[in-house]
This record gives structure tokens, sequence and C-alpha cells, in this order.
């Protein structure tokens, strides 16, 4: 498998793509885990990608991964929602916690899809309704040991498959500390503004600012918690 760029100019766009697909799991020709390449330029100047590997063999465009509807596997989703917390949060919920949100993202108005890998189940992503349709993906869910070969980006085109045969649009929410997220988000297409959450913090002491962005001709700063 050869990618061919036009000059030595566009070396750095190529390292860049590459970079972005072990960050995200960036698809080339589909989706896979790169494992090795080299940069060589030719007698007509352009560059080539050579010594391509690919750790998933499947035909182009075809996806790595397929949803499964929640039915009633209460261990498996509430294991999945307390991996989801330990990841997210860095917080390990009780059992009841946990069992609080499998009744909270199973109920009316909400879906949940186990995200698998062949016959493994890698994730879950949850959808729900804001009032009219069930178009808001309230959480996608990869297990760190899978994240990073594209299967996130894999999820969001299936679940467009499915929101669009009922609405015109797909809704989600990333924390703006997020940057990771949202880069990815917007690279799947994600770049209309909807709305806009905005807080007032009670005891400002106790976070960082750690970027500065204007929205709307206003100045909002991005905070985390100071560690």
């Amino acid at each position: 498998m050869r990618f061919v760029f036009p000059t030595l100019t566009y070396k750095d766009k190529a390292i860049e793509y590459i970079n972005e697909f072990y960050e995200y799991g960036s698809e080339i020709n589909g989706s896979g885990a790169l494992d090795r390449f080299n940069i060589t330029r030719c007698k007509s100047g352009s560059l080539n990608l050579r010594g391509i590997t690919f750790l998933e063999n499947y035909n182009r465009g075809a996806l790595m991964i397929t949803l499964v509807k929640y039915e009633d596997e209460k261990d498996i989703i509430c294991e999945l929602i307390k991996q989801f917390w330990i990841a997210h949060n860095d917080y390990t919920p009780t059992d009841e916690e946990n069992i609080e949100d499998m009744l909270a993202w199973t109920g009316k108005g909400h879906v949940l899809y186990f995200i698998k890998k062949e016959e493994t189940i890698i994730g879950f992503v949850h959808l729900a309704s804001r009032g009219c349709e069930i178009d808001w993906i309230e959480d996608l869910f990869i297990l760190p040991q899978y994240q990073g070969n594209g299967y996130g980006s894999d999820a969001l085109k299936l679940v467009e498959d499915i929101v669009k045969e009922y609405s015109d649009s797909v809704y989600l929410e990333v924390a703006s500390r997020n940057a990771r997220a949202m880069k990815l988000y917007y690279k799947n297409g994600y770049d209309c503004l909807n709305t806009v959450t905005i807080r007032k913090d009670f005891k400002p002491e106790e976070y960082v600012v750690t970027s500065v962005e204007e929205v709307l001709g206003h100045r909002l700063v991005v905070k985390d918690y100071k560690n």
C-alpha cells in the first residue's frame, strides 16, 4: 500500500496525519493499527509512505466494530459503567451507584448499545432524548486497553446511521478541558455550535486556568482542577 504526497512541502502534513493516527485511531484506507512506516522521496519529487502494515484486515470502508442493543445484561453493563467512571473521573463507584446509573441509562427516553469487536464487548454508547428524539450521545466509552484504534470513530459512524433515520441531527457535549475528545469529535464532523454551557465557580482558588477562548464575542476561560 502506498500514499503519495505531491511535493516535499507536504512532509509535515504527512507526519501530522500519522501522529493523529496513533493518538486518535484515524482511518487510513479504513481503520486499523499502523505498525510501521517509512517516508522516502521518489524521483518525481513526491513522498511515499511505504511499509504500512495493518493489524486489522478488512476491505476499504468496512468498520471494525458493531453495535448491539442492550437487552438485560445487567452484570456486563454495570461493570462497564464502573470502568467508565474510573477512567473519566478516577472514581470507583459502589455497586449501588452502578445499578442506579444502569436503571437511569436504560429507562424511558434512553438507549444503550454495547460496542463489540467480533465477540468481545469493548465499550458502550448511551443515547438519550432531551425533550424530542433520542438523538443525544450522552456517553461513548471505549475500554482503555482498546483505545487508539479508531473504534470510537467507528462507533460514531454507526450511531449516526441509526439517528439519521429519525432525526436531522445528532448532538453531544464535551467538557471544555477535554481537548483530546474535542479534537476527535471535530475531526468526525461535529463542528456546529449548539448550546453553550457556562458555570460560576464558588471556590475559584481550587482551579487553574488552562486556556482563554472567545465565544460569541465573550471572553471565557477553560479550567481544570488543581492537582
